[in-house]
């Protein structure tokens, strides 16, 4: 699945007001119904049961748990929603989630979302500069 698709949700968690997002797997090394452990550095997938990445978003690590990329991108996600209250303070989130349905090209919904990696890195560069140019003031 295309990493778009998991950061695009911090902007759909702003602009509906969402307080949090609960993922149902973080650290499930177990193949579906548990039936047994398998190891999560050869499947990613829980032997076939799931999509792959769906049932962890961390590593077993030696000194403690290792990000997954879907975990750094969620990352990514969640300090979105924190670029977006910080325009809301200057401009309002009306004009933050008329921006951002601007740069989308349509009303974003959780369905209706800009496909291409390069949306939401362009809308964030540009939030960063208008929250540069209003700190400026």
């Amino acid at each position: 699945m295309p990493l778009y698709r998991d950061r695009i949700l911090g902007l759909q968690m702003y602009k509906y007001g969402f307080n949090g997002f609960l993922h149902w797997g973080f650290n499930f090394y177990y193949c579906g119904c548990s039936y047994y452990k398998y190891n999560p550095f050869v499947s990613t997938s829980g032997n076939f049961c799931y999509p792959s990445g769906d049932p962890f978003s961390v590593y077993p690590g030696d000194n403690g748990a290792l990000p997954s990329i879907r975990a750094l991108v969620f990352k990514d996600a969640l300090e979105d929603i924190q670029i977006c209250q910080k325009l809301e303070e200057f401009v309002g989130k009306e004009a933050v989630i008329k921006l951002i349905d601007d740069e989308a090209g349509m009303n974003l919904t959780f369905f209706e979302y800009p496909r291409n990696a390069e949306f939401i890195p362009n809308l964030i560069t540009k939030m960063k500069e208008m929250i540069a140019k209003y700190s400026a003031k």
